[in-house]
């Protein structure tokens, strides 16, 4: 069989022994030319907030694993995830832990307890098969690090270290950082040999934005932003600038650590070996550093 690796997102929610059957409202699909194609979809999306001081004061994962089957007939489909997944509180500190978790009302859980198999006849059209939500209990897959310099009565200087904890890349990510309305004027610089990068200042918003069209994974990024205030500002103005926010979509990265082993299709009395194309990618909901 044929399990190939592409980009997609995630949503969350499981307590122990919950495993509750969801009814979803099936999509209708196009049909594929005859072509007969499994599509697996991993997609999570993460809300994270970091005090002032670094430590993470609110973590999440809202994950779903969604699938839209063009498949021949109604084979039974056999998915298999990680062994070591638990719900709930887990005594394993390597175990993937989820804190809820439901499934679609298709699915049959005779083997989720004893080897985490999922079976199902999938419904037309596009479906989840699970949703579960985990908190707190994952690595952030980058850091923000906010510095704020004050070089004058006038001239405050902002600056933003973006660190990625991940092996992947990440695209479309965007900084933003709000600064004080005495804001006359925000210049910004970044390391020397940038690539792909860009700043904007819209005074309308009050904000500053980085645009880094491409992160590499494991590496540093650093924007300096120069503020140049108005005389009649006030002695707290610091207090205006931030809370930096960060968007970002990384495609083949899932932050649960949630993992396929396998996606099977059988039907009896035929060879049947459809193409399988299993999918993932993390999203930020709401990534936000307090300064």
């Amino acid at each position: 069989g044929l399990i190939e690796a592409l980009p997609t997102v995630l949503k969350a929610s499981v307590k122990p022994n919950n495993r509750k059957s969801s009814k979803k409202s099936n999509k209708t699909i196009l049909d594929n030319n005859g072509k007969s194609e499994l599509y697996l979809d991993i997609l999570e999306n993460i809300t994270l907030t970091f005090s002032s001081n670094g430590s993470i004061a609110r973590a999440e994962i809202d994950g779903r694993i969604k699938m839209r089957s063009f498949l021949q007939g109604n084979p039974q489909i056999r998915l298999g995830l990680n062994e070591d997944l638990s719900i709930g509180n887990s005594t394993y500190s390597r175990s993937t832990t989820l804190s809820h978790c439901t499934f679609h009302e298709c699915v049959d859980l005779s083997q989720w307890d004893s080897s985490r198999t999922l079976f199902f006849h999938p419904p037309e059209g596009e479906f989840d098969v699970m949703r579960y939500t985990l908190g707190s209990n994952f690595d952030p897959p980058f850091r923000i690090f906010p510095f704020i310099d004050e070089m004058g009565p006038n001239q405050i200087d902002v600056i933003l270290k973006i660190r990625s904890d991940v092996p992947s890349f990440a695209n479309k990510v965007v900084v933003k950082c709000p600064v004080p309305r005495a804001t006359i004027s925000a210049s910004c610089d970044l390391d020397l040999g940038a690539i792909a990068q860009s700043t904007e200042y819209k005074a309308s918003e009050n904000v500053v934005y980085w645009h880094i069209r491409k992160f590499q994974p494991g590496t540093e990024l650093i924007c300096r932003i120069k503020l140049n205030l108005d005389n009649n500002s006030a002695s707290d103005v610091k207090k205006e600038i931030g809370p930096v926010s960060l968007k970002f979509e990384l495609p083949m990265h899932v932050c649960s650590n949630l993992q396929v082993r396998f996606l099977r299709v059988s039907e009896r009395n035929r060879e049947y070996v459809p193409y399988r194309w299993v999918r993932s990618i993390t999203k930020s909901e709401s990534y936000v550093a307090r300064i």
